[in-house]
């Protein structure tokens, strides 16, 4: 049974070729730096989290040292573009260091994986963070870097716009 990644699904909606290539051929592609960007920004928050439920409050100075071991200057093609984008991920830090201090829910797990079979096709994946709110529900995160927030309608939106089911 052939395994679909969550990731994936919006490549070979978009373009099944582009899937093929990449998910199925593996074809290597030249590194982007928006990849970059949303990859560094992305484990970053994965570390502070897993340390905040290891009991170690995350702060600004920890990111930024994090973040200096972490970055890597492969897929730039000029310093100036380098620099942009990691001032940028600063600032995607601060805005998540902002917000978790604001944010009064319990972490519950970081990167928790998942397996679902789904059409005879077995979908994997990892959950970014899962959370308790002080009522007791829970939360499911996913951080991204390159997308604005969406709401819940504007997700179950694009839920039913992706499975053709819009009335």
């Amino acid at each position: 049974m052939p395994v679909v990644k969550p990731a994936g699904l919006q490549t070979y909606s978009d373009c099944p070729a582009q899937y093929k290539f990449g998910y199925v051929l593996r074809v290597p592609t030249t590194p982007r730096t928006y990849f970059q960007l949303g990859s560094v920004v992305h484990e970053l928050i994965e570390r502070l989290t897993t340390q905040e439920l290891e009991g170690t409050p995350p702060t600004i100075e920890r990111a930024n040292e994090m973040l200096e071991h972490c970055w890597s200057s492969k897929a730039y093609a000029s310093r100036q573009k380098e620099a942009e984008d990691k001032k940028l991920a600063q600032q995607m830090l601060e805005t998540y260091l902002a917000w978790n201090e604001r944010n009064e829910n319990e972490i519950i797990g970081a990167e928790m994986k998942f397996a679902f079979t789904l059409n005879d096709r077995s979908v994997t994946g990892f959950i970014d963070r899962v959370e308790r709110t002080p009522s007791g529900e829970y939360i499911v995160l996913d951080y991204k870097t390159g997308y604005p927030a969406e709401s819940r309608n504007t997700i179950k939106q694009n839920i039913r716009k992706k499975m053709n089911c819009e009335s």
